[in-house]
């Protein structure tokens, strides 16, 4: 595991929470929306939502999902125009869609936002959150994206992230480890969470 020389700091902590905060990724998301997974998302946001627990994201997750969305509206086009997948693969960073289908294609997520509105939008905008970022990122090898995404949970001062990304969840933890905030923030899949909380010393519900 390569060395890191960037490390999450800054006083975004309290001292004691009677309940956690969750951040969801935006796979969390698109898994629902899709049915991928769905199962164990449903279930965990049933549960974030019944017990009252605080539960942010990003106004990146919006903007990620609608470009998952133009990706999945742009490859249906194209197959009923009876293009091949690779010609397919080749083209989608040069899309042609029409103001319909990317009305379409942010429709997904607005009705997901609708349906899940206990989900309130934290974004970073220190300038010191920005330098976090960057030096992370700058040293680490998850994408640019899910630094973003860790780094607004720590920021919100959320005690789990969720993601259905194993890579993020191993390397994202390890970045925590060596920051020494993994008491306070971890990365987790959904159907893991209450086991977390348990393990991060949160009492049962």
């Amino acid at each position: 595991m390569p060395v890191r020389t960037a490390k999450i700091t800054g006083n975004a902590r309290i001292v004691i929470r009677v309940k956690p905060s969750i951040y969801i990724d935006t796979n969390i998301c698109r898994d629902f929306i899709r049915g991928e997974r769905g199962i164990e998302a449903i279930q965990t946001l049933g549960i974030i939502r019944d017990r009252g627990y605080s539960c942010f994201t990003s106004i990146l997750t919006v903007m990620e999902l609608t470009d998952t969305e133009k990706d999945s509206v742009f490859f249906i086009k194209k197959l009923r125009r009876g293009w091949d997948f690779n010609k397919i693969i080749r083209a989608r960073y040069q899309k042609d869609l029409t103001e319909t289908d990317l009305e379409e294609a942010g429709d997904a997520a607005v009705r997901f936002f609708n349906q899940n509105s206990f989900i309130k939008f934290k974004n970073l905008a220190a300038d010191d959150q920005w330098n976090t970022a960057l030096a992370l990122s700058s040293s680490s090898n998850l994408f640019a994206s899910d630094i973003i995404h860790l780094v607004t949970a720590w920021y919100c001062k959320c005690s789990v992230l969720l993601t259905n990304d194993e890579f993020f969840i191993r390397e994202g933890n390890a970045i925590l480890k060596a920051s020494g905030i993994f008491d306070k923030l971890r990365i987790c899949k959904p159907q893991d969470l209450l086991i977390t909380l348990k393990d991060m010393g949160f009492k049962e519900e």
